[in-house]
């Protein structure tokens, strides 16, 4: 896991951009976007993002425009790789 402190002047290499509804009581909708911020001739390998859901999470459905994601109950979390 890495963690970030910023002071000033720092470039991170990705933008997260999450959309979360509420679609009644027991569920919601999750949209994440993650933009790279470095050049076009530049890539990265081995990124994972985790969004957490609640503890109480029964059910998840997911589509993924790129790369795989699994539900992984031991940590409450959708693991995107």
């Amino acid at each position: 896991m890495h963690r970030y402190r910023i002071t000033e002047g720092v470039n991170l290499p990705f933008r997260v951009l999450p959309t979360i509804k509420e679609l009644g009581r027991t569920r919601m909708e999750v949209n994440v976007k993650v933009k790279s911020v470095f050049g076009a001739k530049m890539f990265a390998l081995g990124v994972v993002v985790k969004i957490p859901v609640p503890k109480q999470t029964a059910k998840t459905s997911f589509q993924v425009t790129s790369g795989r994601a699994k539900y992984n109950a031991a940590i409450d979390c959708l693991v995107w790789k």
